[in-house]
């Protein structure tokens, strides 16, 4: 069959006059595309390191924090559109310091109205420490799915009880945020037990797609370096434990007055990195291009440097390139909005650490503590 007469679709701010056998017009609009999303991310970036900034600033200000809070996530949600589109391959898996306590009640709220009246849900907290390093949104989504299908098991009534708790393991010294969610639903028979978590297995009947399989649920919780146990009796409920290792408990980050130089060509975000590293003790210098970060590397002592790759004049490949020539131990930390950068990748052994935009200040303190401590 001759190909001569396809049609390729327009894409969103792109002209739609295609013309047969125009391969390279699509190549040129999806290149289009990825140029848009690279600088939504660094729109995105100056919106999630601000309210970091100003979570610092204005911290004894519940409400306020809470709308600041509310506009992180959605920068979070953001971005996970923009690494998909950016990913040719797959998505880099991302994650940072998440608190527990806080996915659980939004995901309740989120799945409290879909629920019938007869059906109650009720969440118990008792736990010290609810913090984990993980992916936010599989984390919700992986309850999200659990607790829709503890509500399918009770056929419009029922109890569904949700907890989150503490348990240390002696065996491995480890502590970990144990979720439960308990169902009073029909059980899962002994037959089925051992195969729940097998792809493909499902006991359900109807053919309404629930969202993700347990296979899925079981593939997340281990890449958080976690497990899961599962208890059930036929007409009396299922029970579902997820163990996620906890964040240990740090004391509040400072440094010892380390030099660090940060290279960003857009002033905003520049001079918020420079505020946030200020505030843990660092002597901050600001440089907009790799040949302001050259200067600084060949007058001052310099304890680590935090580039971007793109950048004008000289962009942060270009100077790191530069610097490995006299010194291969210099903690370099490079930034970019890309997960598929053929550049980055062909220069992987001169950077010390890769940061993905949009991140954090947490992201960034991780990155000092794993390189300057």
């Amino acid at each position: 069959m001759s190909n001569n007469n396809f049609k390729i679709l327009p894409l969103p701010g792109i002209t739609n006059k295609v013309q047969p056998n125009t391969n390279s017009q699509y190549i040129k609009s999806l290149h289009q595309l990825k140029t848009i999303a690279h600088d939504l991310n660094n729109v995105i970036n100056n919106i999630s390191i601000g309210v970091d900034l100003a979570k610092e600033k204005i911290n004894d200000k519940l409400s306020l924090r809470n709308l600041l809070d509310n506009i992180q996530n959605n920068s979070e949600k953001a971005n996970n559109i923009i690494s998909q589109i950016l990913s040719e391959e797959k998505d880099i898996y991302k994650k940072s310091k998440v608190n527990l306590d806080t996915i659980i009640d939004e995901t309740i709220i989120s799945v409290k109205d879909s629920l019938s009246d007869n059906i109650k849900i009720t969440y118990s907290n008792n736990v010290v420490n609810d913090e984990v390093y993980g992916n936010k949104t599989d984390i919700y989504r992986l309850l999200l799915n659990l607790i829709i299908n503890a509500s399918d098991t009770l056929s419009g009534s029922g109890k569904i009880l949700v907890s989150l708790e503490n348990w240390f393991d002696n065996t491995k010294d480890e502590e970990y945020a144990v979720i439960e969610i308990k169902d009073t639903g029909k059980g899962i028979s002994s037959n089925n037990i051992n195969k729940i978590f097998d792809k493909g297995f499902s006991t359900k009947t109807t053919t309404r797609q629930s969202g993700l399989g347990l296979s899925i649920v079981k593939e997340i919780i281990e890449k958080h370096s976690g497990f899961i146990k599962v208890k059930s009796k036929v007409n009396k409920g299922t029970a579902f434990k997820l163990y996620i290792p906890n964040l240990k408990q740090e004391e509040k980050i400072s440094f010892k007055n380390e030099t660090v130089v940060i290279a960003e060509d857009d002033s905003f975000q520049r001079e918020v990195l420079k505020d946030l590293l200020t505030s843990l003790n660092l002597n901050v210098l600001s440089a907009s291009n790799g040949i302001d970060v050259l200067n600084y590397y060949n007058r001052e002592k310099i304890d680590l440097i935090f580039i971007d790759k793109n950048m004008p004049e000289m962009n942060g490949i270009e100077c790191i390139k530069e610097i490995r020539r006299t010194n291969t131990k210099l903690p370099i930390i490079l930034s970019t909005g890309s997960t598929n950068d053929k550049e980055i990748v062909a220069n992987t052994k001169h950077i010390s650490k890769l940061l993905l935009k949009p991140y954090n200040f947490e992201m960034i303190q991780n990155s000092l503590l794993e390189l300057l401590v």
